[in-house]
């Protein structure tokens, strides 16, 4: 099997809004009646980088590193505190390559961490009305640190994605949002990959122990 670079060390709501039935069961895909995504606010002092065929604009003051794992990497403006952005892109050469696999083995490596020590997460499955993708949150201790990791993972075009950002739990509401605009302005083959034209029809929990 395909093993990932996932970077979690020891690794949607997008500004959208949805109304959904309401379903008793986690498990339970749940429909869309509504579905509005908004722009972010005026992305000033940004900077687009341009990774082969992607583009993905962050704030100026995130510097970017080489990292072998993924194709892009970045610091929050500090890299001494652990935190992070990053990008990675697999080419679907088979059905071993996929989403799922790829959520198996980040389940794998959080849970078997004794260093940084993942306490709870959230993970939920968007099935937009051309491609599917998944957002996760999870909520992680390290010593008497605490961290908040956020991804988005799709598959489109032959390549499966993974967007993801580690920030310290007293700011994750404001990386949040940065989060949520580097999802909004992402660009793939000059397309945007999440835009006003998104069609978002259900959503689903997902428990990656049964995955």
């Amino acid at each position: 099997m395909k093993k990932w670079g996932i970077l979690v060390f020891a690794t949607l709501s997008m500004l959208l809004t949805t109304c959904v039935k309401n379903k008793t069961n986690s498990d339970d895909e749940i429909p869309v009646s509504k579905f509005e995504m908004k722009k972010g606010a005026d992305l000033k002092n940004w900077h687009c980088y341009n990774i082969q065929n992607d583009e993905v604009c962050l704030p100026k003051d995130w510097k970017s590193h080489k990292k072998e794992e993924v194709i892009f990497y970045s610091d929050l403006g500090d890299s001494t505190n652990g935190t992070y952005f990053s990008i990675s892109r697999y080419v679907k050469k088979n059905e071993d390559v996929s989403a799922k696999n790829y959520l198996r083995q980040m389940y794998d490596v959080l849970s078997s961490d004794t260093i940084e020590v993942t306490n709870e997460y959230k993970l939920s499955e968007l099935n937009f009305s051309d491609f599917k993708a998944f957002f996760g949150e999870f909520y992680m201790n390290k010593k008497l640190n605490k961290y908040c990791y956020y991804t988005m993972i799709w598959e489109t075009d032959g390549y499966l994605y993974g967007l993801a950002m580690k920030a310290k739990m007293d700011e994750r509401e404001y990386y949040y949002k940065d989060f949520q605009n580097i999802l909004y302005t992402f660009k793939s083959d000059g397309k945007l990959v999440f835009s006003e034209a998104s069609t978002l029809k259900s959503i689903r929990n997902i428990d990656l122990q049964n995955l």
